[in-house]
């Protein structure tokens, strides 16, 4: 007789070895709810994917989502969305794009055991009534509430992590097999630590991670170069230089080529081939006695399972809704729920708790990522709470040492002193150093006539960390050595500052300053291609938006307006201040761009090749302080205290962002908009931004113009008394 199983994929090795215990020739055929499916519903492979993408310009998740719904639509609709779906199911009718359901003829009408699904599965239990299944739904019959259940709680999650393996450690020293040992976890937070610890219990643990082609290294940079060049077979060539000797070139190659499509236009191959890379997982190397973490129950006996995380949210397991379909209709069309998806999840871990295994329970109150609760299945079944207890035996000298030093913190800083400290004070013999950050008594290093020059770096360090900035400027121990970042942004600075220079040829000027710079630091192949094929013509937009800003300076008149602009502007680049506070205390700083107008206001502009920006909320805190400092040195410097305040901005000259678009009345990129603070004042605004006046995108981000009231509005427009208050709190930073 055959036997007809329904269970979830990762159970079917575990399934038919339990079924032929007794009978070893036992005819057993298992099928997973994904493959009864396709015996009822139509459904649809890659030509379907690749008509939605191409014919229909859906994005991939759009096509992939519709496609997971379309074979559940088995008639028309008047409801918008379902009609819309009905028409596509039809068009790839039409277009022999759907696959017929398979031949059913070796379960219809058949009795079948049903494991690890429940009675709340709405899509198994259609199939169920469309295939006339028999279904025997395979159920512990142990009346859980007779057994002692008890779930050890901890405050960190790195605490319930050395517990569990020490206790695991306990299980195979006292004889029991390793591979009858299994971890349950749900929360991904455990594997780091648990891959860290393991090892020094003295065993080995088969973690499959979810690590997908997408994540690695070499595919990142495949998708950069392709993003640049368009080319398939370029991009894999410069991608092979690249990663010389890296062996997972061939693997990502392969991969490429494989799911490359054929005459498609460049950014639908793109969205495709990156969507694929995110599905395609890794496979993990596994041991052949190691201690199995799993994230779904086991369908054994006589196994011991740690339980870990038992929270709330993965025990049972949250689900989201289908973000196109609300669960009233998905439930209609027969298809699973969030609501049914976590009712048939803690239905089934309900009946894994009833099996005969050794099971444990653990759950920690916070880690890195956040704070937990308890799972409701505690509360339904009142399971009796513990605290842990250390081991009398401990198997891992590591991690002993970490929870000494923490209960070493806690005797010092609290003066708590529980058992557990005591069992482990004579059995680690760790040197504990003790500290109050606080100087005693040290060395005097200025003179009390010596001269000192304060800059806004030493001023962000001061604040960030008053210790290092004594190292670093008292003592004299700063040690900067050339890196990609300071070099990189000298090319850039090299760049702006002489592109108004005679014979001035920037492909040429930026070889030769790549070159001086690479005798200080000495670049990388990965460095260098990154720089020559991306970096390059950035920087290089950069300056056309830098050029085309200024070039609106100096205009006498505004055609077809209303507004009249008389605008009179001396530039500065890399400007130098030195302002003296007292006769011994300087001030310095350069500012990039400074910049004059009309003799009444200043802007001050700071080109970044790094992701700094300014934010001022956090000048209280002693830090972005480098665009309020430079309006202090212009405010106190003689030639120029009569300005007023025009703006203050940094000028990001690259972007990370692949789809960074133009702005759609000027030819720049929208990352290059200035960012930073302007005085509300539109004799300012429309003479420093005469793109704005015109009615244009703006030069400055955040800043718009209402066109029902002329106004302009904005989230960058301060008062003068917001410029006043900057200058106050740098001051304060300064005399501190």
């Amino acid at each position: 007789m055959k036997k007809i199983i329904i269970a979830s994929k990762n159970l079917h090795f575990q399934i038919l070895n339990k079924y032929r215990v007794n009978d070893p020739f036992l005819d057993v055929k298992i099928y997973s709810l994904s493959e009864i499916k396709k015996m009822v519903y139509p459904s649809y492979g890659v030509d379907a994917l690749i008509y939605l993408l191409t014919k229909k310009k859906y994005p991939y998740e759009i096509a992939k989502m519709y496609l997971s719904i379309l074979p559940y639509i088995l008639k028309d609709n008047k409801e918008e969305k379902l009609h819309l779906l009905y028409q596509i199911k039809e068009e790839l009718k039409d277009n022999n794009l759907e696959i017929s359901p398979l031949d059913n003829d070796d379960i219809y009408q058949k009795e079948v055991d049903i494991i690890s699904y429940s009675i709340f599965n709405n899509e198994l239990n259609e199939i169920i009534k469309a295939l006339k299944l028999l279904p025997n739904y395979i159920k512990n019959d142990k009346d859980i509430a007779k057994k002692e259940i008890k779930i050890t709680t901890y405050t960190r999650l790195e605490d319930e992590v050395y517990s569990v393996l020490n206790q695991i450690a306990s299980l195979i020293d006292k004889g029991t097999n390793i591979n009858d040992i299994y971890i349950i976890r749900r929360n991904h937070d455990y594997d780091y630590y648990l891959k860290k610890y393991a090892k020094t219990y003295g065993y080995e643990l088969n973690l499959k991670e979810d690590i997908s082609y997408y994540s690695l290294g070499g595919f990142k940079e495949f998708k950069k170069i392709y993003k640049q060049n368009h080319d398939i077979n370029l991009s894999l060539d410069a991608l092979k230089e690249v990663m010389q000797e890296d062996d997972t070139y061939e693997d990502i190659k392969l991969r490429i080529l494989d799911n490359i499509l054929d005459d498609v236009p460049f950014e639908i191959q793109y969205d495709y081939l990156i969507n694929r890379f995110k599905e395609m997982k890794i496979n993990t190397p596994t041991y052949d006695k190691a201690v199995k973490v799993i994230d779904h129950i086991i369908y054994q006996d006589n196994k011991y399972v740690f339980v870990m995380g038992f929270a709330q949210g993965q025990y049972p397991k949250k689900s989201k809704s289908n973000p196109f379909l609300d669960n009233e209709t998905l439930l209609s069309l027969g298809i699973l729920n969030s609501k049914n998806k976590i009712k048939d999840d803690q239905d089934t871990f309900i009946n894994f708790m009833k099996s005969n295994n050794h099971i444990y329970y653990s759950f920690s109150y916070k880690s890195l990522s956040g704070n937990y609760y308890l799972s409701p299945i505690s509360k339904i079944f009142d399971f009796d709470i513990c605290s842990p207890i250390l081991d009398d035996i401990y198997y891992s000298k590591d991690t002993l040492h970490n929870i000494y030093l923490d209960l070493k913190d806690n005797a010092t800083l609290y003066n708590e002193y529980p058992l557990d400290y005591f069992k482990i004070k004579d059995v680690i013999n760790l040197n504990y150093l003790s500290y109050d950050n606080s100087f005693k008594n040290g060395p005097k290093i200025h003179h009390d006539k010596s001269k000192i020059k304060i800059s806004y770096t030493k001023l962000d360090k001061y604040n960030e960390c008053p210790f290092r900035y004594y190292l670093d400027y008292e003592i004299k121990l700063i040690d900067f050595e050339a890196n990609y970042y300071s070099s990189f942004g000298n090319i850039a600075h090299h760049l702006i500052e002489n592109r108004n220079k005679p014979d001035y040829d920037y492909d040429k000027e930026f070889d030769q300053q790549l070159l001086l710079e690479s005798k200080n630091y000495p670049f990388d192949l990965r460095e260098k291609f990154l720089i020559n094929a991306i970096l390059k013509n950035q920087i290089k937009e950069a300056i056309k938006a830098i050029d085309l800003r200024e070039s609106y300076y100096n205009k006498l008149s505004i055609d077809d307006s209303k507004i009249y602009v008389h605008t009179v502007v001396d530039s500065y680049p890399e400007k130098d201040f030195e302002i003296y506070l007292d006769p011994l205390t300087i001030l310095e700083g350069r500012i990039d761009s400074f910049s004059i107008f009309d003799n009444e206001y200043f802007v001050c502009i700071d080109y970044k090749t790094g992701s700094t920006s300014f934010d001022p909320k956090m000048l209280d805190y002693g830090k972005s302080t480098q665009l309020p400092t430079y309006i202090y040195m212009v405010k106190h410097d003689k030639k120029y205290q009569d300005l007023k305040v025009g703006g203050i901005y940094i000028n990001h000259l690259i972007s990370s962002n692949t789809k960074d678009k133009k702005l759609d009345t000027l030819d720049i990129y929208s990352h290059l908009q200035l960012q930073g603070s302007t005085l509300n004042d539109t004799n300012f605004i429309y003479a420093f931004d005469q793109s704005l006046a015109k009615g244009n995108d703006s030069f400055i981000q955040g800043i718009r113009i209402d066109y029902k009231t002329g106004n302009l509005k904005g989230s960058s427009l301060v008062g003068e008394e917001v410029f006043d208050e900057y200058q106050e709190k740098v001051e304060e930073h300064i005399k501190n």
